[in-house]
Order: structure tokens, then C-alpha cells, then sequence
């Protein structure tokens, strides 16, 4: 199945949410049958803890042990079977375009995969403009002083790579967006002055694209939900999972629990609720651009 392109690069349904997915029915399988994870990995031959990283999406099963699990598992349905086995394949996929970048931390990958398969995201960010709106010089700025480490290759990697997101969004057939960013993402002058400016320029004409909707959580607000940091919420075409991904020194994070997944959507609608609607954060950022 295809999905959005990016530089006439075919985009892919996302080989980790079939894992993921793939993941889902086994564990549903093995608790139903009421099957330990120690007896899972004792017919595989293997730890309980690979059971778990099956069974998480971290890593895919091969055509072998997955018929071993359903045996063990009690699936008779041939074409529950088969259905599994077609998904197990599918996760074997390496065309998409992040496949191209397997240098950058393997966390940042599935995230951006995740991503560019998403049909609308809602994203808070606390004190940066996020890095699929940003433009080329806000970023190298931005790693310069947040990434003092790297060299100029890969911080050309990094700016590279969120380019291509942000064709991706703002492109024909791109996600639903909405964005929350914190009054301090337009307020940080990273780059100095005129790159600042064209930054914020830039994020004007990104909302006046139909599917951004961007509001700005005022200082004036206070204290709310998010402070500890950003998170960005992904949903797929059906039945692919909902995930949502949290940003922090350490990397990144993804959780699919439905139950995770619904409590950042709550938080999230009360950020939006509180802050500036489109039109005045619209005019705040003109203000600050001027």
C-alpha cells in the first residue's frame, strides 16, 4: 500500500506499525490461550524478554516462529493464519524514504516513519518551533547551540531530513495538522535576528496552508499539563495503531496504549482550548516578526 510522496520518493505504509500491529495479536493470542511469555520463548528457543520485543513491535518475528506461536497458541483459523503471516511479510518493507538515513538515531527513524504514514497529527511543542516547520537556517542554528557535538555532515543530515518532512505535510494529500507550540517557540531569537524573523515569516505562510491550524499557549496562561515537555500525537489509517511520540534529552518515546494514547488527546484539547485561537496567534506572530 502507498502513501504520500516526497521528491518522487514512493512513501510506504509503515513497516514498524505493522510490527506493531503484528505485536498486538500475538500477545492478545498468547494471554487468550493463557500461555507464559517463559513458555513462548522456551518453543522459540529464545528469552521471554524477546517475546516481549515481538510482541512490543520492536523487532519482527520470521515466517517460522510466528507458525511456531500459533501453533503453540491454538490458532486454527487458516485465514487468521494467513492474514498474520501476510503482516509478518509486510513488516519486512525497506522502501521508504528514511530508510536513506539509517546514520541517525534509530528512535528518531521510527518516529519520522511513523510520521510520514500519518493521516493528521497534533503536536505541542513547549520552546521551539518544531522541526517539520522549521526553515534550513533556523535549524542549523538551532543544532549549533542544541548539538554542539556535531560536525557540519550532520547537521546538513538533520536539516535534510526535516526538509523532506516538511514536503511531506505541507504537500498535496498532506496530514491533518494542529499545532500547540508554547509562546517561548517564537521568542528564542535562534540564529539572530533576520533568520528569527524568516522563521516566523515562514510559520505565517505555514498556517495559512487548510490543513495546518496553529495556536500559540500564551506566557500570560500559566502553569498547564505540558510543561514537562512536547509530544506529538499520530493517527493512521485503519487498523494501524494511534501512537504518540514525547521528545526529551534521552530521545524519543512511543506509546500505542489506547489508554496513553487517549489521555495526551485530552491533554492536548485542553492546551488548544486555553491557548490563542489561529487568528490572534496569527497576529502575535506578525507582531513579533515585524
Amino acid at each position: 500500500m502507498t502513501g504520500r510522496t516526497a521528491n518522487g520518493t514512493e512513501v510506504r505504509t509503515s513497516p514498524s506499525l505493522r510490527r506493531r500491529r503484528l505485536g498486538i495479536a500475538l500477545r492478545r493470542l498468547r494471554e487468550t490461550s493463557g500461555v507464559s511469555r517463559e513458555a513462548a520463548g522456551e518453543r522459540l528457543d529464545c528469552s521471554p524478554s524477546k517475546i516481549s520485543r515481538i510482541e512490543n513491535g520492536d523487532v519482527g518475528v520470521r515466517r517460522r516462529d510466528l507458525e511456531e506461536l500459533m501453533d503453540l497458541y491454538g490458532l486454527g483459523d487458516h485465514a487468521e493464519r494467513e492474514r498474520l503471516v501476510d503482516l509478518a511479510r509486510e513488516t519486512r518493507d525497506r522502501s521508504g524514504w528514511w530508510t536513506k538515513y539509517t546514520d541517525l538515531p534509530r528512535t528518531y527513524l521510527r518516529y519520522i516513519e511513523f510520521e510520514s504514514v500519518a493521516r493528521s497529527i497534533r503536536w505541542f511543542e513547549m520552546s521551539t518551533v518544531p522541526g517539520v516547520l522549521q526553515i534550513p537556517e533556523f535549524t542549523d542554528s538551532l543544532i549549533r547551540g542544541s548539538e554542539p557535538s556535531f560536525g557540519g555532515d550532520e547537521r546538513l543530515r538533520q536539516v535534510e531530513v526535516r526538509q523532506v518532512r516538511q514536503k511531506l505535510l505541507t504537500g498535496a494529500g498532506g496530514p491533518d495538522c494542529a499545532f500547540v507550540l508554547g509562546e517561548a517557540a517564537i521568542r528564542y531569537k535562534i540564529g539572530g535576528d533576520e533568520v528569527w524573523r524568516r522563521q516566523l515569516r515562514h510559520l505565517l505562510e505555514l498556517a495559512d496552508l487548510p490543513n495546518i491550524r496553529l495556536q500559540i499557549l500564551s506566557f500570560d496562561h500559566g502553569a498547564h499539563e505540558a510543561m514537562a515537555g512536547s509530544f506529538q500525537i499520530m493517527h493512521h489509517q485503519k487498523p494501524d495503531p494511534a501512537v504518540v511520540n514525547c521528545e526529551g534529552f534521552a530521545g524519543h518515546y512511543v506509546m500505542d496504549d489506547p489508554v496513553d494514547v487517549e489521555r495526551c488527546s485530552q491533554i492536548f484539547d485542553r492546551l488548544s482550548a486555553a491557548a490563542l485561537s489561529p487568528q490572534l496567534s496569527w497576529k502575535l506572530i506578525a507582531e513579533a516578526a515585524a
